[in-house]
């Protein structure tokens, strides 16, 4: 028994040392964009493998001691742009946004922050909103209300959207009283009369999932600066506004 014991120690020291090299494995990848070059660092363990088989009817333990590593340099086949072209192209790309983000026109009239151009759009100075110049105008449900914004293309910008609860109550002011247009004796108040807010309600872009799983969308209120939620298919005293981020 002892020899028993003795020979499997033996053999599991001997087969500790016998090692072998596992595959190669990536551990770093740089991209030399100057001389069009990907280099891989490439690394391998040596691994010893020792059955177990005289404690447990199957599997191995597998040991890994010691690490070789190289480089590997590979030819990157599409061009690569220097760093210098690329300094260019972030340049020119700088430039037309920064031509896109401006007003398209003269401005038409003035209201403190406000400024309207005469093109459809509004620009809130505070804020750096462009606002549309008016709302859709008739009673709108949420789904219709985002399109419609989204789909908005006063004075050529495409990036228009609904606006947020938070960016409607920046134009709510409540020592600017008017009459509602879709009810006369209704009140809304409202920062600038440069933007025409037809209705007590405006759709805003968030949503939530309420009790029992029931989709809700938000609306801001210009009647008293309330912050509301409604079924998105609501549509009585609703309008939408659409809006867009001034770089």
């Amino acid at each position: 028994m002892k020899k028993f014991i003795l020979s499997l120690i033996i053999f599991l020291l001997i087969a500790l040392f016998l090692g072998c090299m596992s595959n190669p494995y990536v551990v770093k990848t740089t991209i030399d964009r100057d001389k069009g070059q990907q280099i891989d660092r490439v690394c391998t363990h040596k691994t010893a493998f020792i059955p177990w088989f005289a404690i447990v009817a199957a599997g191995f333990f597998t040991f890994h001691y010691d690490k070789e590593c190289w480089d590997e340099v590979k030819e990157i086949n599409e061009p690569v742009p220097t760093s210098n072209k690329i300094k260019h192209e972030n340049k020119e790309q700088i430039a037309i946004e920064k031509h896109l983000s401006q007003p398209t026109a003269e401005e038409a009239a003035k209201d403190g922050r406000f400024i309207a151009y005469g093109n459809g759009t509004v620009l809130d100075t505070k804020t750096n909103l462009m606002w549309a110049d008016k709302d859709n105008g008739s009673d709108i449900n949420w789904a219709k209300a985002k399109s419609y914004c989204e789909n908005y293309r006063a004075a050529g910008y495409t990036n228009w959207r609904m606006p947020t609860q938070d960016e409607l109550a920046g134009l709510y002011d409540a020592g600017k009283v008017r009459p509602a247009e879709c009810d006369q004796s209704s009140t809304i108040r409202v920062a600038t009369d440069l933007i025409g807010v037809t209705c007590l309600y405006t759709w805003a872009s968030e949503t939530r999932m309420h009790l029992l799983l029931v989709p809700n969308a938000a609306y801001f209120s210009f009647y008293d600066n309330g912050r509301y939620w409604c079924r998105p298919s609501g549509s009585d005293l609703l309008r939408a506004l659409p809006v867009r981020s001034v770089k």
